[in-house]
């Protein structure tokens, strides 16, 4: 009996390592068909990677026509006829086959995570979701569900199921030993492609803090695994024992990086959710400002630390939010550092350094817990059921 044939919708030059993993590792019974030619290679979408042209669509061209179609039209791909299943990322679709979507951190990205778009084409996006042949939704959090709650109807949320995320577990067991390292190593991890992530998932906050512990600690290391803004790195350039790692990594090396890592502080204004998961995979303990979505993630001294985010930035309290993170709003707020969030990272930091212990029973309860709600087992399961019911017609 053949497999049955999933084919990935989304609209993006890359593909979210969620569904790199779904691809790797699909339910049972079925395989997913890559796109050919995912990335149209002509002016118009070489001209929507260019970050001038960029600026100009989002603060000009969305605000004449109010759409997204000229950014899908550069990504979208046509879907092949010999499938029987499409499975959507993060975009409502408009076709007469069997489709599911997933929605991977907030509703708003049903209108390429833009509020004033998503509000203006709501009723037309409910539509799509009311279909008959949009056949579930899928949301990988609780804080998705209650957003969806909020702006769908009840016929709606009858078809949104949460499925959660899921990491594919390192083959060996790699929770810290208490008293097997002198050495600690700290680990912030951000995109490796968008200079901007590093802001918004904390940066200068653990730049900030590790200024303070390395003046105290002679043996702690931070890696800064991301791209970095020019200015920042020749500003923090002399703080010892920072290693800023900007290169793509090869799995093992990868692997090696989290397995010689004992923290991860990354105290993100939206959480992390393929990081999180990775880092509690490798039984690291994590250090995150409790903001949207974090505690569907990290229990606060269960199998992490949960800090306070600022109360200066305004941001968080639009109903924008957490859409509004690359806003140049958003980005000028949280380049302004406040000293309280630092001062209790570097608290948070220090009581995780000189207790090996709470750190390893921090680090053991992550891995338990992706183990417990996280692990492909879990969600394939899950899926597999979807999508049977979804391909029966």
């Amino acid at each position: 009996m053949r497999k049955k044939r999933i084919y990935p919708y989304f609209i993006a030059p890359r593909m979210h390592t969620s569904l790199k993993i779904m691809i790797n590792h699909p339910p049972e019974g079925y395989e997913l068909i890559l796109p050919k030619n995912k990335t149209k290679m002509n002016i118009l979408s070489f001209s929507l990677n260019s970050k001038l042209i960029k600026i100009v669509y989002q603060n000009l061209i969305k605000k004449l026509f109010n759409s997204r179609k000229l950014y899908e039209k550069a990504y979208s791909t046509k879907i092949p006829e010999n499938i029987d299943l499409v499975f959507s990322t993060g975009a409502a679709l408009d076709i007469k086959k069997p489709w599911v979507v997933e929605i991977l951190d907030s509703p708003f990205s049903l209108a390429g995570y833009d509020y004033g778009l998503f509000l203006k084409n709501k009723q037309d996006i409910e539509k799509k979701l009311l279909s008959e042949y949009c056949r579930k939704i899928i949301v990988v959090n609780e804080a998705s569900y209650k957003v969806m709650k909020k702006y769908f109807s009840k016929a709606v949320m009858d078809k949104t199921l949460l499925i959660r995320a899921a990491i594919e577990l390192p083959e060996s067991n790699s929770i810290k030993k208490i008293g097997k390292k002198k050495d600690i190593q700290i680990i912030f991890i951000g995109s490796i492609a968008n200079p901007d992530d590093f802001f918004i998932k904390g940066g200068l906050e653990v730049l900030e803090t590790f200024k303070r512990i390395s003046g105290e600690f002679n043996n702690v290391q931070l890696v800064v695994r991301c791209k970095l803004p020019e200015d920042i790195k020749i500003k923090y350039k002399n703080i010892k024992n920072i290693n800023f790692l900007e290169e793509q990594l090869s799995n093992e090396g990868f692997t090696k990086l989290m397995g010689n890592s004992d923290i991860m502080l990354n105290p993100g204004h939206i959480y992390v959710l393929m990081s999180t998961l990775e880092a509690m995979s490798y039984g690291i303990p994590v250090i995150f400002l409790d903001t949207y979505g974090v505690r569907d993630y990290i229990k606060h001294m269960g199998n992490g630390i949960l800090v306070k985010p600022s109360e200066n930035i305004t941001s968080y309290k639009s109903p924008a939010y957490p859409s509004n993170i690359r806003s140049e709003k958003f980005i000028s707020e949280i380049q302004n550092i406040d000293s309280r969030v630092v001062d209790d990272l570097y608290t948070a930091v220090k009581k995780l350094i000189e207790n090996p212990r709470l750190r390893s029973r921090l680090g053991i309860n992550g891995r338990k817990m992706v183990e417990a709600k996280f692990s492909l087992k879990t969600r394939n399961a899950k899926l597999k059921e979807v999508f049977d019911e979804a391909t029966t017609y």
